[in-house]
Protein backbone atom coordinates (compact mmCIF):
# COMPACT_ATOMS: atom_id res chain seq x y z
CA UNK A 1 0.00 0.00 0.00
CA UNK A 2 1.32 3.38 -1.28
CA UNK A 3 0.82 6.89 -0.08
CA UNK A 4 -0.32 7.63 -3.08
CA UNK A 5 -3.59 5.37 -2.68
CA UNK A 6 -4.64 7.67 0.10
CA UNK A 7 -4.92 10.53 -1.90
CA UNK A 8 -7.47 9.28 -3.98
CA UNK A 9 -10.85 11.25 -4.39
CA UNK A 10 -12.91 9.52 -1.59
CA UNK A 11 -15.87 10.82 0.37
CA UNK A 12 -15.26 11.27 3.75
CA UNK A 13 -16.68 8.53 5.16
CA UNK A 14 -14.92 5.67 2.52
CA UNK A 15 -11.69 7.59 3.64
CA UNK A 16 -12.83 6.85 7.16
CA UNK A 17 -13.63 3.11 6.76
CA UNK A 18 -10.02 3.05 4.62
CA UNK A 19 -8.11 4.30 7.48
CA UNK A 20 -9.81 2.64 10.07
CA UNK A 21 -9.43 -0.87 8.08
CA UNK A 22 -5.72 0.01 7.57
CA UNK A 23 -5.51 0.82 11.49
CA UNK A 24 -7.11 -2.63 12.23
CA UNK A 25 -4.83 -4.74 9.24
CA UNK A 26 -1.65 -3.33 9.98
CA UNK A 27 -2.20 -2.32 13.86
CA UNK A 28 0.24 0.78 12.87
CA UNK A 29 -1.11 4.03 14.85
CA UNK A 30 0.94 6.20 11.96
CA UNK A 31 -1.61 5.49 9.43
CA UNK A 32 -4.62 7.27 11.10
CA UNK A 33 -2.35 10.84 10.77
CA UNK A 34 -1.95 10.70 7.55
CA UNK A 35 -4.24 13.28 5.95
CA UNK A 36 -5.99 12.82 2.15
CA UNK A 37 -5.79 15.75 0.04
CA UNK A 38 -9.26 17.21 -1.20
CA UNK A 39 -8.99 16.33 -4.67
CA UNK A 40 -9.72 19.60 -7.35
CA UNK A 41 -13.12 19.17 -9.11
CA UNK A 42 -12.09 19.54 -12.88
CA UNK A 43 -14.92 19.94 -15.68
CA UNK A 44 -15.18 20.31 -18.72
CA UNK A 45 -18.44 22.66 -20.55
CA UNK A 46 -19.47 21.41 -23.85
CA UNK A 47 -21.36 24.09 -25.94
CA UNK A 48 -24.43 23.26 -28.00
CA UNK A 49 -22.54 23.14 -30.87
CA UNK A 50 -20.32 20.95 -29.80
CA UNK A 51 -22.54 19.11 -28.34
CA UNK A 52 -24.73 18.70 -32.08
CA UNK A 53 -21.06 17.79 -33.72
CA UNK A 54 -20.21 15.13 -31.16
CA UNK A 55 -23.91 13.50 -31.92
CA UNK A 56 -23.85 13.79 -35.93
CA UNK A 57 -20.24 11.88 -35.79
CA UNK A 58 -21.54 9.61 -33.34
CA UNK A 59 -25.17 8.54 -34.49
CA UNK A 60 -24.68 8.99 -38.50
CA UNK A 61 -21.35 8.99 -39.30
CA UNK A 62 -19.60 7.14 -37.67
CA UNK A 63 -22.18 3.91 -37.58
CA UNK A 64 -21.76 5.13 -41.61
CA UNK A 65 -18.31 4.09 -42.24
CA UNK A 66 -18.13 1.19 -39.62
CA UNK A 67 -21.23 -0.12 -42.22
CA UNK A 68 -19.68 0.27 -45.27
CA UNK A 69 -16.02 -0.85 -44.19
CA UNK A 70 -17.62 -4.10 -43.23
CA UNK A 71 -19.64 -4.09 -46.30
CA UNK A 72 -16.34 -3.77 -48.08
CA UNK A 73 -14.60 -6.81 -46.16
CA UNK A 74 -17.70 -8.84 -46.22
CA UNK A 75 -17.74 -8.05 -50.40
CA UNK A 76 -14.12 -8.51 -50.54
CA UNK A 77 -14.06 -11.43 -49.26
CA UNK A 78 -17.01 -13.32 -50.59
CA UNK A 79 -15.47 -12.31 -53.82
CA UNK A 80 -11.89 -13.90 -52.73
CA UNK A 81 -14.21 -16.93 -51.78
CA UNK A 82 -16.02 -17.10 -55.15
CA UNK A 83 -19.40 -16.71 -53.97
CA UNK A 84 -20.82 -14.49 -56.21
CA UNK A 85 -21.48 -16.24 -59.72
Amino acid sequence: LSESALNLPFLNSNMQLATDSLLWMTENPLIGELVSEDAAIESIQLTDAIKLRLMVLGVIVFPLLLGGGLAVAIGLYRKKRKFIN
